[in-house]
């Protein structure tokens, strides 16, 4: 049977729909979809697995719909305008903007990493998710990074590489170590003061 396609904007959910879909979102993090059964979905969402299917018609279905919902309640787009806002803030020295992004993006990841999790795990099964987060960054994070890299340029803070080199640099090591302290590896032993200056001085000095 074919997926029922779900708008990233809405999905319109019940109260006993958004349980199921936080339980799934629990279960494919802990297990991952394959290994999750809507069985144990149901039982952890407290309701039948009947009332799983009124709704969520195949596994695949109920798997899209968590995609949708983990991207609209981390809300994407309005996660690309927090970094927006980030970058047009008048920081005095490229260090200092570096150091409030990787503030910002560690918060985030902590507060969603089970999400995240999850995420990662099926953004590249799902079309739809792709094309939501290339619109939210591509279009506007993209050129806002580079305007604020060229400002910094100008004043002598950066080397004279192509402005989305530098952006690429630096939004993967951004990225890399949210990612991994928060949602990869995060039984590991962090020092984030430490970290973060490290890879400050990582991206400015080589």
């Amino acid at each position: 049977m074919k997926a029922k396609q779900h708008s990233p904007e809405a999905l319109d959910l019940t109260a006993k729909q958004e349980k199921v879909l936080e339980a799934a979102i629990h279960l494919f993090a802990e297990k991952g979809f394959e290994r999750s059964s809507t069985h144990e979905i149901a039982e952890r969402a407290g309701v039948a697995e009947g009332t799983l299917f009124k709704r969520f018609s195949t596994k695949k279905d109920l798997l899209l719909a968590v995609g949708i919902y983990i991207a609209s309640k981390i809300s994407i787009p309005s996660q690309a305008r927090e970094v927006i806002a980030i970058l047009e803030q008048p920081h005095s020295t490229m260090e200092g903007l570096l150091r409030t992004l990787l503030m910002n993006r560690l918060t985030f990841a902590k507060k969603h990493r089970r999400m995240l999790k999850v995420l990662i795990q099926e953004l590249p099964f799902h079309p739809e998710l792709q094309r939501l987060i290339k619109e939210a960054f591509g279009k506007t994070l993209i050129p806002a990074a580079v305007q604020a890299i060229d400002r910094y340029k100008a004043a002598g803070q950066l080397r004279d590489l192509p402005s989305i080199t530098i952006f690429r640099m630096v939004i993967g090591q951004l990225m890399a170590y949210a990612l991994t302290r928060h949602v990869l590896l995060p039984e590991l032993e962090w020092n984030d003061d430490q970290e973060i200056e490290q890879i400050i001085d990582v991206l400015m000095r080589g």
